[in-house]
This record gives structure tokens, C-alpha cells and sequence, in this order.
């Protein structure tokens, strides 16, 4: 998945909605669980998974992407963090 981050730091939507869900859906966590591990206040999380939130700041994206696609997301058997190897995190791009 290609993000781009955006010259004043805010990410489109894309597909991170989706990919929230998915990840809370398989690892049996409710939104709540994902704001404590991840440091994000759970209103932000509340609101980008009802579409009221159309894109997210840089440090939400960099608190979350562990979680979602990296070596602490929950496994779906046990909803603990797995110990695969993260991808790398986006890198910031201009133009």
C-alpha cells in the first residue's frame, strides 16, 4: 500500500478505515483496546472508523501502524501482538 503523506501532514482515508476494522475484527478488539496500546485518544479512533474523520495526522499514522501492519499487530487466535517483523512505516514525500 502506497500512503503519501501530504506536504501539512494529513492522510487521505485510503484504506486505513478498512484495515482498522479488519484488524480489530480478527484479533476480537474493540476500538477502546486499540486506543490504549496505541496512545491514540479513542474519540480519534471512534471517528475515523464511523467516517466523520477523513484523514489523519502523521504522528496518528506512526502510533497506529504497528498495530495495523506492523510486528504488534494482535493475532487473530489470541488477540496478543505477533512477533513478525514490521513493514517499514510510510516515509514523508513532498511534490
Amino acid at each position: 500500500m502506497l500512503i503519501k503523506i501530504l506536504p501539512f501532514g494529513i492522510i487521505p482515508f485510503m484504506n486505513i478505515k478498512n484495515d482498522i476494522k479488519t484488524m480489530l475484527d480478527e484479533a476480537g478488539w474493540p476500538a477502546a483496546r486499540l486506543a490504549e496500546v496505541s496512545g491514540v485518544p479513542a474519540p480519534v479512533i471512534t471517528r475515523l472508523l464511523s467516517g466523520k474523520r477523513k484523514g489523519l495526522h502523521t504522528t496518528t499514522l506512526y502510533k497506529l501502524w504497528p498495530y495495523v501492519y506492523g510486528d504488534k499487530r494482535p493475532t487473530p487466535a489470541t488477540g496478543t501482538a505477533s512477533t513478525s517483523r514490521s513493514p517499514q512505516a510510510p516515509t514523508q514525500t513532498c511534490g
